[in-house]
Protein backbone atom coordinates (compact mmCIF):
# COMPACT_ATOMS: atom_id res chain seq x y z
CA UNK A 1 0.00 0.00 0.00
CA UNK A 2 1.58 3.53 -1.27
CA UNK A 3 0.60 6.81 0.57
CA UNK A 4 -1.91 9.04 -1.20
CA UNK A 5 -0.40 11.29 -3.33
CA UNK A 6 -0.31 15.00 -2.16
CA UNK A 7 -0.38 18.47 -3.68
CA UNK A 8 1.08 21.75 -3.01
CA UNK A 9 0.36 25.59 -3.45
CA UNK A 10 3.17 28.56 -2.50
CA UNK A 11 2.77 31.77 -2.77
CA UNK A 12 5.25 34.90 -1.57
CA UNK A 13 3.36 38.50 -0.96
CA UNK A 14 5.64 41.36 -0.19
CA UNK A 15 4.06 44.40 2.16
CA UNK A 16 1.38 46.82 0.60
CA UNK A 17 3.58 49.62 -0.81
CA UNK A 18 6.86 47.37 -1.94
CA UNK A 19 7.09 44.98 -5.26
CA UNK A 20 8.37 41.50 -5.24
CA UNK A 21 11.98 42.18 -5.09
CA UNK A 22 11.72 43.98 -1.83
CA UNK A 23 10.06 40.97 -0.03
CA UNK A 24 12.14 40.16 2.65
CA UNK A 25 10.67 36.28 3.32
CA UNK A 26 12.44 33.51 1.05
CA UNK A 27 10.90 30.39 0.05
CA UNK A 28 11.99 27.66 -1.41
CA UNK A 29 10.19 24.56 -2.48
CA UNK A 30 11.02 21.18 -3.82
CA UNK A 31 10.40 19.26 -6.26
CA UNK A 32 9.12 22.63 -7.98
CA UNK A 33 5.89 21.53 -9.49
CA UNK A 34 2.73 23.02 -10.59
CA UNK A 35 0.27 22.66 -7.79
CA UNK A 36 -2.01 20.07 -10.34
CA UNK A 37 0.59 17.67 -10.23
CA UNK A 38 0.85 14.90 -7.73
CA UNK A 39 4.09 14.81 -5.06
CA UNK A 40 4.36 10.79 -4.48
CA UNK A 41 7.19 10.45 -2.90
CA UNK A 42 9.32 13.50 -1.11
CA UNK A 43 8.79 17.41 -0.55
CA UNK A 44 10.65 20.07 1.42
CA UNK A 45 9.83 23.47 2.24
CA UNK A 46 11.97 26.28 3.90
CA UNK A 47 10.80 29.19 4.93
CA UNK A 48 12.88 32.41 6.10
CA UNK A 49 11.35 35.45 7.04
CA UNK A 50 14.40 38.59 6.81
CA UNK A 51 14.34 40.82 10.05
CA UNK A 52 13.95 44.20 8.38
CA UNK A 53 15.79 46.12 11.60
CA UNK A 54 18.79 44.29 9.90
CA UNK A 55 20.46 45.49 6.27
CA UNK A 56 20.34 42.85 3.92
CA UNK A 57 17.45 40.79 5.42
CA UNK A 58 15.95 39.95 2.06
CA UNK A 59 19.43 38.57 1.00
CA UNK A 60 19.94 36.65 4.29
CA UNK A 61 16.94 35.20 4.22
CA UNK A 62 16.98 34.06 0.78
CA UNK A 63 20.82 32.56 1.41
CA UNK A 64 19.50 30.74 4.18
CA UNK A 65 16.56 29.36 2.81
CA UNK A 66 18.58 28.04 -0.27
CA UNK A 67 21.24 26.73 2.05
CA UNK A 68 18.85 24.73 3.90
CA UNK A 69 17.07 23.16 1.48
CA UNK A 70 20.01 22.12 -0.24
CA UNK A 71 21.54 20.36 3.19
CA UNK A 72 17.40 19.17 4.11
CA UNK A 73 17.43 17.24 0.06
CA UNK A 74 20.58 15.82 0.39
CA UNK A 75 20.17 14.58 4.26
CA UNK A 76 16.59 14.90 5.09
CA UNK A 77 17.90 14.23 8.54
CA UNK A 78 19.20 17.67 8.88
CA UNK A 79 15.54 18.32 10.48
CA UNK A 80 15.67 15.33 12.78
CA UNK A 81 17.30 17.29 16.09
CA UNK A 82 18.03 20.51 17.16
CA UNK A 83 22.14 19.66 16.56
CA UNK A 84 22.17 18.79 12.82
CA UNK A 85 19.76 21.84 11.73
CA UNK A 86 21.63 24.40 13.73
CA UNK A 87 24.82 22.98 11.90
CA UNK A 88 22.84 23.79 8.86
CA UNK A 89 22.20 27.41 9.66
CA UNK A 90 26.07 27.90 11.00
CA UNK A 91 27.10 26.49 7.56
CA UNK A 92 24.87 29.27 5.45
CA UNK A 93 26.44 32.08 7.76
CA UNK A 94 29.70 30.83 7.27
CA UNK A 95 28.81 31.19 3.31
CA UNK A 96 27.76 35.21 4.33
CA UNK A 97 31.18 36.52 4.21
CA UNK A 98 31.85 35.52 0.44
CA UNK A 99 28.47 36.46 -0.97
CA UNK A 100 29.35 39.97 1.32
CA UNK A 101 32.37 40.62 -0.55
CA UNK A 102 30.73 40.27 -3.79
CA UNK A 103 28.26 42.47 -2.88
CA UNK A 104 30.81 45.03 -1.33
CA UNK A 105 32.46 44.43 -4.82
CA UNK A 106 29.67 45.19 -7.13
CA UNK A 107 28.11 48.32 -5.26
CA UNK A 108 31.94 49.64 -6.07
CA UNK A 109 31.83 48.71 -9.89
CA UNK A 110 28.58 50.56 -9.82
CA UNK A 111 29.90 53.80 -8.01
CA UNK A 112 27.51 53.11 -5.08
CA UNK A 113 30.03 52.13 -2.20
CA UNK A 114 29.26 51.63 1.04
CA UNK A 115 28.56 54.72 3.05
CA UNK A 116 30.17 55.37 6.67
CA UNK A 117 26.74 54.63 8.03
CA UNK A 118 26.41 51.97 6.57
CA UNK A 119 28.92 50.11 7.62
CA UNK A 120 27.86 49.25 11.71
CA UNK A 121 25.11 47.36 10.17
CA UNK A 122 26.81 45.28 8.14
CA UNK A 123 29.25 44.70 11.00
CA UNK A 124 26.40 43.48 13.22
CA UNK A 125 25.27 41.22 10.23
CA UNK A 126 21.71 40.56 8.82
CA UNK A 127 19.41 38.36 11.00
CA UNK A 128 15.83 35.92 9.76
CA UNK A 129 13.72 33.34 11.69
CA UNK A 130 13.71 29.92 9.75
CA UNK A 131 11.33 27.06 9.18
CA UNK A 132 12.35 23.74 7.63
CA UNK A 133 10.29 20.96 7.01
CA UNK A 134 10.80 17.76 4.65
CA UNK A 135 7.96 15.51 4.22
CA UNK A 136 8.55 11.99 3.03
CA UNK A 137 6.05 8.49 1.67
CA UNK A 138 6.51 6.49 4.42
CA UNK A 139 4.30 3.05 3.51
CA UNK A 140 0.99 4.39 2.85
CA UNK A 141 1.25 7.72 4.65
CA UNK A 142 3.13 10.88 4.86
CA UNK A 143 5.75 11.86 7.70
CA UNK A 144 6.68 15.57 8.67
CA UNK A 145 9.66 16.59 10.72
CA UNK A 146 10.68 19.97 10.67
CA UNK A 147 13.18 22.50 12.40
CA UNK A 148 12.27 25.75 13.63
CA UNK A 149 14.35 29.14 14.87
CA UNK A 150 12.07 31.63 15.42
CA UNK A 151 8.20 32.11 14.68
CA UNK A 152 7.82 30.67 11.50
CA UNK A 153 5.11 28.12 11.77
CA UNK A 154 3.48 24.99 10.26
CA UNK A 155 0.15 23.54 11.09
CA UNK A 156 -1.17 20.36 11.02
CA UNK A 157 -4.99 19.96 10.38
CA UNK A 158 -6.95 16.41 10.68
CA UNK A 159 -10.79 16.69 9.96
CA UNK A 160 -11.37 20.37 9.90
CA UNK A 161 -9.28 21.14 13.36
CA UNK A 162 -5.91 22.22 14.28
CA UNK A 163 -3.92 18.93 15.21
CA UNK A 164 -0.62 20.20 15.85
CA UNK A 165 1.04 23.68 15.55
CA UNK A 166 4.40 24.00 15.81
CA UNK A 167 6.30 25.75 17.22
CA UNK A 168 4.00 28.66 17.88
CA UNK A 169 0.38 27.50 19.40
CA UNK A 170 -0.41 30.77 21.40
CA UNK A 171 -0.99 33.32 19.43
CA UNK A 172 0.16 36.10 22.13
CA UNK A 173 3.42 34.33 21.36
CA UNK A 174 3.67 36.50 18.35
CA UNK A 175 4.56 39.89 20.42
CA UNK A 176 7.49 38.23 22.00
CA UNK A 177 10.75 38.60 19.79
CA UNK A 178 11.39 35.91 18.45
CA UNK A 179 14.70 33.72 17.99
CA UNK A 180 16.90 34.75 15.00
CA UNK A 181 19.39 33.14 12.59
CA UNK A 182 22.05 35.77 12.49
CA UNK A 183 24.69 36.08 9.28
CA UNK A 184 27.44 36.30 11.65
CA UNK A 185 26.63 33.62 14.10
CA UNK A 186 28.84 30.30 12.83
CA UNK A 187 28.00 28.92 16.58
CA UNK A 188 25.85 25.90 15.76
CA UNK A 189 26.25 24.96 19.86
CA UNK A 190 24.56 28.05 20.63
CA UNK A 191 22.07 27.75 17.76
CA UNK A 192 20.92 24.78 18.68
CA UNK A 193 20.04 25.93 22.25
CA UNK A 194 17.30 27.56 20.46
CA UNK A 195 15.99 25.41 17.52
CA UNK A 196 12.84 23.09 18.19
CA UNK A 197 12.67 20.36 16.48
CA UNK A 198 9.14 17.83 15.48
CA UNK A 199 7.91 15.64 13.64
CA UNK A 200 4.37 14.27 13.12
CA UNK A 201 2.44 11.61 10.51
CA UNK A 202 -0.34 12.31 7.97
CA UNK A 203 -3.46 10.26 6.76
CA UNK A 204 -5.18 10.78 3.61
CA UNK A 205 -7.54 14.05 3.93
CA UNK A 206 -5.21 16.09 6.26
CA UNK A 207 -3.07 19.57 5.43
CA UNK A 208 -0.05 20.46 6.82
CA UNK A 209 0.27 24.57 6.42
CA UNK A 210 3.58 26.38 6.33
CA UNK A 211 3.37 30.31 7.25
CA UNK A 212 5.76 32.94 8.04
CA UNK A 213 4.54 34.58 11.23
CA UNK A 214 2.25 37.54 9.96
CA UNK A 215 0.15 34.87 8.11
CA UNK A 216 0.70 32.49 11.24
CA UNK A 217 -0.63 34.56 14.11
CA UNK A 218 -3.69 35.43 12.04
CA UNK A 219 -3.88 31.55 11.50
CA UNK A 220 -4.06 30.90 15.48
CA UNK A 221 -5.83 34.10 16.16
CA UNK A 222 -8.78 32.93 14.27
CA UNK A 223 -8.60 29.57 15.39
CA UNK A 224 -8.97 30.77 19.04
CA UNK A 225 -11.63 32.35 18.20
CA UNK A 226 -13.44 29.37 16.97
CA UNK A 227 -12.80 29.76 13.25
CA UNK A 228 -11.35 27.44 10.97
CA UNK A 229 -8.92 29.58 8.79
CA UNK A 230 -7.40 26.65 7.11
CA UNK A 231 -10.75 26.36 4.91
CA UNK A 232 -10.46 30.00 3.52
CA UNK A 233 -6.58 29.07 2.83
CA UNK A 234 -7.36 25.91 0.79
CA UNK A 235 -9.44 27.76 -1.56
CA UNK A 236 -6.31 28.69 -2.97
CA UNK A 237 -4.74 25.84 -4.29
CA UNK A 238 -4.57 25.95 -7.80
CA UNK A 239 -5.33 30.15 -7.75
CA UNK A 240 -3.79 32.51 -9.51
CA UNK A 241 -1.06 34.19 -7.15
CA UNK A 242 -3.09 37.49 -7.66
CA UNK A 243 -5.85 36.06 -5.80
CA UNK A 244 -4.19 35.01 -2.82
CA UNK A 245 -2.42 38.91 -2.70
CA UNK A 246 -6.02 40.14 -2.91
CA UNK A 247 -6.86 37.97 0.10
CA UNK A 248 -4.14 39.30 1.85
CA UNK A 249 -4.76 43.10 0.87
CA UNK A 250 -8.13 42.19 2.26
CA UNK A 251 -6.58 40.86 5.56
CA UNK A 252 -4.17 43.78 6.07
CA UNK A 253 -6.97 46.11 4.98
CA UNK A 254 -9.51 44.78 8.01
CA UNK A 255 -6.82 44.97 10.07
CA UNK A 256 -6.50 41.33 10.40
CA UNK A 257 -2.92 41.08 9.87
CA UNK A 258 -0.39 43.35 9.97
CA UNK A 259 1.62 44.83 7.19
CA UNK A 260 4.29 42.54 6.97
CA UNK A 261 5.65 40.18 4.27
CA UNK A 262 4.23 37.22 3.85
CA UNK A 263 5.90 33.38 2.58
CA UNK A 264 3.07 30.74 2.27
CA UNK A 265 2.96 26.64 1.55
CA UNK A 266 -0.20 24.30 1.52
CA UNK A 267 0.45 20.78 1.95
CA UNK A 268 -2.67 18.74 0.96
CA UNK A 269 -2.59 14.97 1.00
CA UNK A 270 -5.57 14.04 -1.53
Amino acid sequence: MTATPAYVSRFLVPKDGNDADQCEDALVAWPPVECDQPIAGAFLAVLCDGASESLLARDWARLLAEELASRVERRPRTVGSPATAAKAIAAAARGWDSWLAAYLERREKDGKPVAWYEKPGLERGAYATALAVSVRADEDRWRWNAAALGDTCLFHVRDDRLLYAFPVSDPADFGVTPALAGSRNHDAALLARHVKVATGECESGDAVFMATDALAAWFLTSTATGKQPWNLLREFAGREPSEFEDFIAALRAAGDMRNDDVAFVHFDIG
